[in-house]
């Protein structure tokens, strides 16, 4: 069993903590997902695109 806080503030500061981690995270995600939908439309496939990053030119 996981053990509990000993006092609300420090379970409140823990949410707090928690949800700023969720939002920066969130923040970076939607940026990575603009940046790529302005890079266009590629005409390969996904699977080309996957093999080509893991072997680069």
């Amino acid at each position: 069993m996981k053990p509990g806080f000993r006092f609300a503030s420090s379970g409140l500061r823990s949410l707090i903590r928690l949800g700023r981690e969720y939002k920066d995270k969130r923040e970076v995600l939607i940026r990575a997902l603009e940046t790529g939908k302005k890079s266009g439309i590629s005409n390969r496939a996904v699977r080309c695109n996957l093999e080509g990053s893991k072997n680069p030119a």
